[in-house]
């Protein structure tokens, strides 16, 4: 057998058929060579012998479900669906308590689109496990299948009364109330949903859809902020929030929604990236840097704040204040030597020499620098130290450069012209 599975794994499926061929002619009640037997011919797609040795398995071990399971599967496979609900059926005869069979036969009754008789089947299980509503659920899906919508949507009032407290249950009949445009019901059962499970953030917004198709943007809004009250950053939340808002051409709301969720949390992002644009179309740039300036004052821990504070001054070129934001970045995240990048990039713009210099050995002094970009910095340190004056400066930076990069002509070059 150890010889048959190394074969196996190798995959060398013929030769591991021959020694599982040979361990059952030398003990025909090998069970597990059987098995494996079967298991490698179903690899090698040879259905009607792997199903033979599955029988084998059957006269062998009567109780055991796995080769009914196999064979099930092979005639499965082979699009020979009569005989995969064969197989599924007698092992129901086998243990009649068990719904696994039952289940397995119903999925393939519903491939051949015979609903009822896997609803049939579904009811059976239902009857077996009564408070599993994983295979009930089922029951009015097919329902749907069949064109029975009525019927559907009794059967999902049904389950979901059998047990009130299942969320699930309550989130099916929604669903199943909002395919037929009751809005109203279907709102009355995402609200018990979220009775009882308060946390589902995707609930909120379904609930918050519903309120939209009914005009009742108000409502909507608070049901998509409870997902921000969960769960905190939310693209999806807050895309709906805005798309409201402008529905209702609000504008000047949505611009002060912005500024209520910066101030109740300023690392947040989304806010931050989206008041600008609010800003310019209700004419409030003015206001929009006062209030961002009254936050950063504040003394504000988050990095992402002044990231992208910064970046809105810069956009709207303020660039002075920008620098100052970054550095308040770069205070607050010392590792971070991509700050100092854009520091430095920012006071060259301004021509502000020792500054970028500044910013510059920050970046080629942090020890994060990733290794395929440190030659590009240095060059920059370098060059900024030669426009400076700074030849000793500009020295340095190029014999680091020609340590890790001996034929980098530039460096080598202006060694050679400062006397380095």
């Amino acid at each position: 057998a150890a010889y048959a599975t190394s074969l196996e794994n190798a995959n060398n499926l013929d030769g591991a058929v021959k020694q599982y061929r040979a361990l059952v002619q030398e003990n025909g009640k090998n069970l597990e060579a059987h098995r494996k037997l079967g298991q490698l011919l179903m690899r090698q797609g040879k259905v009607t012998d792997a199903v033979a040795e599955f029988n084998v398995m059957k006269a062998l071990a009567p109780k055991d479900a796995t080769p009914y399971i196999a064979a099930g599967a092979a005639f499965e496979r082979e699009k020979k669906f009569d005989e995969a609900v064969k197989e599924y059926r007698a092992l129901a005869l086998i243990n009649d308590k068990d719904p696994t069979p039952h289940w397995y036969t119903a999925k393939v009754l519903e491939t051949q689109k015979k609903y009822d008789d896997a609803i049939a089947e579904y009811r059976i299980i239902e009857k077996l496990v009564p408070k599993d509503n994983f295979y009930a659920g089922n029951i009015p899906r097919i329902l749907e299948l069949a064109g029975k919508q009525d019927e559907a949507l009794a059967e999902y009032k049904r389950i979901a009364a059998a047990d009130q407290k299942n969320s699930q249950s309550a989130v099916a009949l929604a669903v199943a109330y909002e395919k037929r445009n009751k809005l109203d019901e279907a709102v009355k059962e995402y609200q018990h949903a979220l009775e009882l499970a308060p946390n589902a953030g995707f609930l909120y917004l379904r609930l918050g859809d519903l309120f939209v198709k009914q005009n009742r943007h108000d409502d909507a809004r608070i049901a998509y902020s409870r997902v921000l009250d969960k769960q905190g950053e939310s693209i999806e939340a807050y895309q709906k929030i805005e798309s409201s808002f402008t529905a209702e051409k609000k504008l000047p709301a949505l611009y002060d929604f912005w500024k209520g969720r910066i101030r109740l949390d300023p690392s947040d992002r989304i806010p931050l990236s989206r008041i600008e644009a609010t800003a310019k179309a209700v004419d409030k740039q003015v206001d929009m840097f006062t209030f961002l300036k009254e936050i950063a004052d504040k003394g504000v821990k988050q990095v992402s704040f002044y990231m992208e504070y910064g970046a809105i001054l810069q956009r709207a070129d303020k660039k002075d204040d920008a620098i100052l934001a970054y550095k308040q970045a770069a205070i607050l995240s010392p590792g971070d030597y991509t700050v100092h990048t854009t520091i430095a990039a920012l006071a060259e713009q301004l021509n502000r020499i020792p500054e970028a210099i500044t910013a510059w050995e920050a970046v080629v002094g942090n020890p994060n620098v990733i290794a395929a970009q440190i030659v590009g910095y240095r060059s920059k340190l370098a060059a900024l130290y030669e426009k400076n004056g700074q030849s000793a400066g500009a020295i340095r930076q190029y014999r680091e450069i020609v340590k890790v990069d001996p034929m980098n002509k530039i460096a080598v070059d202006a060694l050679k012209r400062l006397g380095g």
